[in-house]
């Protein structure tokens, strides 16, 4: 019994482990995803928007160059052609025409120093545009830089999420071969005991064999199990629900390939009765030492489905999702369960199912309880009547 003590504790404290790892790995993934569509998204629409505002930038910056280019190149004929003549003020008009007057040399010193002084005027206000679009764009580029920092740094808490991440996940698959490791060490010790028990010739299993394994067909029907549960609980009992549970624990049990009736026996003990269900969850699943309430089903059927899904796995490591009948309920993952496939037998769930070092054997206890009261109960069949010779 010490072996088996030891291995249990054991194994309860590695699925304690394993939820907790499991826990923060799903937080962590939670965070990731808020992270990325979040932060990093709403980042990179910022940054977008501004490249797109600095090109809108560039782009009136290079027409007003190129204006102020085109102004200063009329600006520089004009000087030419005021360098070629000699100053404004000592233009020999008439001679540079040979038929000016001197009202047209008036006229053309104005014009000339008009142009220039318009030419000139032009080019100062496109220069101003010039730096006004410059000044803008770099504003613009200020801007982007501190959005791509805040993107680097979001990027860095995403890429220690992940580090972590990967770290947790690693200690997960650690304990997972821990947990079978400790497992096949219970296994091996629940075999002794059911040795010794044998050989002892325990009254306790007289009856039903302590090896009766999980996967196998119903040895009682809907109508016998009710008919125990009524006496079982002193007969007051909602007969019609619990004919009902009966009947699903036979249908889904039979499906899947579990033993129906000691599955019903199972939460029966679970249950207290059918006492405590929380949201038809009949066996206790999500409930754990450490953990704050289980699992809650819609319906009486998915609590019922949920509960034969995880025996067989417990039972069977090979069975995969799409081998279940109706699809998987929520909340049963038999894909990636850490102990499947590490019992059995119902006497096997012992430390693994529920932390009672007698689990499996209150279980069996029961189900010979129902066996034996089906028994007694069973209709007399007569002898056929004998007919004379002819």
């Amino acid at each position: 019994m010490r072996i088996l003590d030891a291995a249990s504790a054991d194994l309860r404290r590695l699925v304690a482990h394993h939820q907790r790892l499991t826990r923060d790995i799903t937080a962590l993934q939670v965070s990731l995803a808020e992270l990325q569509q979040g932060g990093l998204t709403q980042a990179q629409q910022r940054v977008d928007r501004l490249q797109d505002g600095i090109v809108d930038a560039e782009r009136l910056r290079d027409v007003a160059n190129a204006r102020a280019d085109e102004l200063e190149r009329q600006r520089k004929q004009v000087a030419v052609g005021l360098y070629l003549s000699g100053p404004v003020q000592q233009l020999d008009y008439a001679g540079a025409l040979g038929h000016s007057s001197s009202l047209d040399r008036t006229r053309a010193m104005v014009a000339v120093n008009s142009g220039v002084g318009a030419a000139a005027e032009k080019l100062k206000q496109q220069r101003a545009e010039v730096e006004r679009y410059q000044r803008a764009a770099d504003r613009r580029r200020q801007a982007l830089d501190v959005e791509l920092a805040g993107m680097s740094d979001i990027q860095m808490e995403s890429d220690r999420i992940v580090t972590r991440m990967f770290t947790l996940q690693a200690a997960a698959e650690q304990a997972e071969r821990d947990m079978l490791a400790r497992a096949v060490q219970a296994s091996q010790a629940q075999e002794l005991i059911v040795f010794l028990l044998l050989s002892a010739g325990s009254p306790a299993h007289r009856a039903i064999d302590p090896t009766l394994s999980i996967v196998g067909p119903s040895t009682l029907t809907a109508d016998q199990l009710t008919a125990w549960f009524v006496t079982h609980n002193g007969g007051s009992a909602d007969i019609e629900r619990i004919a009902e549970l009966a009947g699903l624990f036979i249908e889904e049990g039979t499906a899947i390939g579990v033993r129906g009736d000691v599955a019903f026996v199972q939460a029966v003990l679970e249950t207290g009765g059918f006492r405590f269900t929380g949201s038809h969850n009949y066996a206790g699943i999500g409930h754990c030492d450490s953990c704050p309430r289980g699992f809650g089903f819609e319906s009486a059927r998915q609590g019922v489905r949920a509960q034969v899904q995880l025996l067989r796995a417990y039972a069977d490591r090979d069975v995969t999702p799409e081998l279940l009948p109706g699809g998987t309920v929520p909340g049963v993952d038999v894909a990636n369960l850490g102990v499947k496939g590490c019992c059995v037998t119902w006497w096997g769930l012992t430390g693994v199912w529920a932390t009672a070092l007698h689990y499996g054997g209150s279980i069996l206890k029961l189900y010979e309880a129902a066996i034996d009261h089906a028994a007694a109960n069973a209709p007399v069949v007569p002898d056929a009547a004998v007919q004379p010779p002819a």
